[in-house]
């Protein structure tokens, strides 16, 4: 089972929201910085169509997200539910 990967930069509070749930419930996430890795920026662009952060990729279960309140909802139902 492959972890979710989350795309977030470390200056964008909605990516920091999402990032301190998961410390807080030791969730592991795949984290790819689009600000300190371009590789992961242009990734980002070609496979989802923009470069808003954060976005939570799940290919486990078909799950792709942009939004972090989602996201953490996500994680929450998936990982604590």
């Amino acid at each position: 089972m492959k972890q979710p990967t989350l795309y977030m930069f470390a200056a964008c509070p909605f990516c920091q929201r999402v990032l301190d749930f998961c410390v807080m419930h030791s969730i592991d996430l795949e984290i790819k910085d689009v600000r300190e890795n371009e590789d992961f920026r242009e990734e980002l662009i070609v496979l989802w169509g923009k470069k808003q952060v954060p976005f939570l990729s799940d290919e486990d279960a078909w799950v792709q997200m942009y939004e972090s309140w989602d996201i953490i909802t996500y994680l929450e139902e998936k990982y604590l539910g």
